[in-house]
């Protein structure tokens, strides 16, 4: 998605943004909300300046008080974005990431790791706590994808191109993806689990499928 906004917006035109690590429980984001978009909230304005469009994996919330003209974003199956934040992080070096050392430390199995409330409600608290649907123009899913870049690129005004496909770095990725996703007992416990972010999901297919 990046390399296609760098070609509507070109390089000094598009903002990116992926270092406030919602998900990492001793981020200044989690341990200071207030006082996280207090700061963000006022830096703004000279960090957008020239911008023409943010990209990345933040808060909404950072960016609520903003009027802009296309609020969108694109999201994945829960489960299936478990397994592939879950075997990405198998092949990543030490990071100043508090759940991934926890990860690390622990050597948590697949089931363990879904388990952690950060993972588990990735989507209703983590990434889109206190947001409502309303907040948004349009949120598409990557099982999706064709119809969500039409869309975004109608209300742009510029077409998106974006044809490559994650499969994953991790060298049993896609063999322990087929096991994982035939075993009928382990997909039931992670539906159980992921039941609140599997609804978020459904709640946005439904709307703008």
């Amino acid at each position: 998605m990046e390399f296609a906004l760098r070609r509507v917006y070109g390089e000094n035109g598009l903002f990116l943004d992926s270092d406030d690590r919602p998900g990492d429980p001793a981020s200044p984001m989690n341990l200071d909300p207030d006082g996280f978009f207090g700061r963000a909230y006022a830096s703004l304005p000279g960090l957008l300046l020239g911008k023409r469009a943010v990209h990345g994996h933040f808060h909404p919330r950072k960016y609520q008080p903003l009027e802009v003209g296309f609020r969108t974003a694109i999201i994945r199956e829960p489960v299936a974005r478990m397994i592939s934040h879950y075997f990405y992080w198998k092949t990543l070096p030490p990071q100043p990431h508090q759940l991934y050392k926890y990860f690390v430390e622990q050597d948590l199995t697949i089931e363990e790791f879904a388990r952690l409330p950060f993972i588990r409600y990735f989507y209703t608290r983590v990434f889109f706590g206190g947001m409502n649907l309303s907040d948004f123009d349009f949120i598409g899913t990557l099982e999706s994808l064709p119809h969500a870049l039409a869309v975004i690129g109608k209300n742009i005004g510029h077409p998106l191109e974006f044809a490559t496909e994650n499969k994953g770095d991790h060298p049993q990725y896609q063999h322990r993806l087929s096991e994982l996703l035939g075993d009928s007992k382990l997909q039931r416990r992670l539906a159980d689990l992921f039941a609140d972010d599997i609804r978020f999901y459904e709640e946005v297919r439904d709307l703008w499928a």
